[in-house]
C-alpha cells in the first residue's frame, strides 16, 4: 500500500507487548516487518542518510534470523537471509552478501521450498 510511515507507527505502538510476551516466531515477524518498513522509508533519502539506516536494519536482521531459528521457521529464515543479502548488496558489502547467499543456498538444499505448481501436480 506504500504507507511505511503509518505501518511503522502501528508497529511501534504494539512492539512492547509482542517483544515481552510474544513467541519467538511473533517477535521475529514483528522485527522483520519493522525492518522492511525502515528500509521502505529511506528509499527517497540520499545515500549519506540511508547508509546508517540500512546498516542498523542488517544488524536487526541477524536478530530476526536467530528468532526464526529458535522457532524452527526455515522458510522465514530463508526469506530474512535473502533480504539481508539484498541489503548487503545495496551497501556494497560483497563478502557479506556472498556469505548470506551461501548460507541461503545451504538452507535451501536442506529445506527446499515447494512451489505451488509442484503441489498441484502431486
Amino acid at each position: 500500500m506504500q504507507l511505511p510511515q503509518q505501518a511503522l507507527s502501528t508497529l511501534t505502538k504494539n512492539m512492547l507487548p509482542i517483544l515481552s510476551h510474544g513467541t519467538c516466531y511473533d517477535q521475529g515477524r514483528l522485527l522483520y516487518c519493522y525492518t522492511k518498513c525502515q528500509v521502505a522509508m529511506t528509499t527517497k533519502a540520499n545515500e549519506k542518510e540511508r547508509k546508517p539506516v540500512l546498516l542498523s536494519c542488517v544488524n536487526l536482521l541477524n536478530t530476526v534470523i536467530e528468532l526464526f531459528e529458535n522457532a524452527e521457521a526455515f522458510l522465514r529464515i530463508k526469506d530474512a537471509m535473502y533480504y539481508q543479502a539484498r541489503l548487503y548488496h545495496e551497501l556494497g558489502y560483497i563478502t557479506e552478501r556472498n556469505k548470506c547467499a551461501h548460507q541461503f543456498k545451504q538452507l535451501d538444499s536442506q529445506y527446499p521450498t515447494l512451489n505451488l505448481i509442484s503441489l498441484n501436480v502431486v
